[in-house]
C-alpha cells in the first residue's frame, strides 16, 4: 500500500512539473561533438561519446549506441529532465566494427529532434 501511495505521489509530481510553453514550436537542438560522421578509431583507443541537447522548454532525451556488426546495443539511456543536457561517456569498443550513435530529444510541447552518426573501429 505504501508503495502505491509513493508511486502516485511521484506521478503527480511529474505531471505538475511538466508544463507546456504555449508558444513553443521549435525543435530541440542536438549537437553530437564526438564522434564525427565516418570517424575511425583504433581498437586500443577509448571512444568518447559526447552530445548536447538544448531547448527553452527541454523535456527529455534518449540515446542508443549500437554495434552494427553484431546488431548488439552497446549502451542506451532515456532521461526525463527539465534542463539542457551535456553528456560525455567513454567506451572501449571491439575492433573491426561499425557503430551508430542515435540521439533523440523532446520538449514539453512534443517538438522532437533526432541526430545520428556512424563510425568505426579498426
Amino acid at each position: 500500500m505504501k508503495k502505491i501511495i509513493l508511486l502516485t505521489i511521484v506521478a503527480i509530481s511529474i505531471a505538475v512539473a511538466c508544463k507546456k510553453a504555449e508558444t513553443d514550436s521549435s525543435n530541440p537542438v542536438i549537437t553530437i561533438s564526438s564522434p564525427t560522421q565516418g570517424q575511425a578509431f583504433n581498437a586500443a583507443d577509448s571512444v568518447t561519446i559526447a552530445f548536447t541537447g538544448t531547448d527553452d522548454d527541454f523535456h527529455g532525451y534518449d540515446f542508443t549506441l549500437t554495434n552494427n556488426t553484431t546488431s548488439a546495443v552497446v549502451d542506451q539511456d532515456d532521461q526525463h529532465t527539465h534542463g539542457n543536457i551535456s553528456i560525455s561517456k567513454k567506451y572501449k569498443l571491439p575492433a573491426a566494427s561499425s557503430f551508430t550513435l542515435e540521439v533523440n530529444a523532446e520538449d514539453h510541447n512534443g517538438n522532437e529532434s533526432t541526430k545520428s552518426v556512424n563510425f568505426t573501429t579498426n
